[in-house]
């Protein structure tokens, strides 16, 4: 008997469908196979203890990669200087009034130009001593005392009604305002006295106080109001 069509076809379905459920039981048992697998290298064995904890470089411990350094704070920036002003030097051109003690009699004295500048004696305008001289400073204290007998009689030789004292030598430079002069006089004898002036007895260049002051060719600081005879007036800043 002849084989049929029908039945080869039948066969040959058979062949490869008992093929495909063979190769995919195969399949299905090798991934199986792998998972489990997988899974049992990566499960932590029940005596291995605690996973390592990284800590800061060195780090002997960690397996993957190091543990990352602590960042270095930054350095806090430096403070900018205080800038310190210099000190300006007293100009070479510097100058300041002075006077002299001309006469002294009966406890009154006169104070006052012994001559204009070409002599070598007061410039009440611009002033005639270098700054840089320490001379006495005159101080007077206006008292409203009674004029004695032979004082006053002269515009230029007037009477203050007070009492005139020399403090010791003072460097020009130092005069740096009338105040700061005033207030030396004041230092050295008390409240009252303050910088003698020009026109201090009513008129100007000279004038008589109470006083023991013994006259001489020593020049002491004086001022005038208005004029720009003074330290104070060229540039006086207390450094030489």
């Amino acid at each position: 008997m002849r084989d049929s069509p029908f039945l080869t076809i039948l066969l040959v379905v058979a062949v490869v469908a008992a093929g495909l459920k063979g190769g995919w039981d195969l399949l299905q048992s090798t991934v199986r196979e792998e998972v489990a697998r997988a899974v049992s290298e990566l499960r932590v064995p029940d005596n291995a203890g605690p996973a390592p904890t990284c800590t800061p470089t060195p780090c002997p411990t960690c397996v993957a990669t190091p543990c990352p350094a602590s960042p270095s704070p930054s350095p806090s920036p430096s403070p900018e200087p205080i800038p310190v002003p210099t000190p300006t030097p007293t100009p070479t051109n510097c100058k300041g009034m002075t006077w002299q003690v001309l006469e002294a009699r009966d406890g009154i004295v006169l104070v006052g130009s012994a001559g204009d500048a070409a002599q070598g004696g007061t410039d009440a305008y611009h002033g005639d001593t270098p700054c840089s001289e320490s001379l006495p400073l005159l101080c007077l204290r206006k008292e409203q005392l009674p004029q004695p007998t032979g004082t006053g009689a002269d515009y230029y030789s007037g009477w203050t009604g007070g009492t005139v004292r020399l403090t010791p030598p003072v460097v020009g430079a130092t005069l740096t305002s009338r105040a700061v002069a005033d207030a030396m006089c004041e230092r050295a004898f008390g409240p009252g006295y303050r910088m003698g002036e020009h026109h201090d007895g009513g008129g100007g260049w000279r004038w008589w106080a109470r006083g023991s002051l013994q006259p001489g060719p020593q020049k002491i600081w004086a001022t005038v109001n208005d004029q720009p005879s003074s330290p104070w007036h060229h540039g006086a800043s207390g450094q030489q």
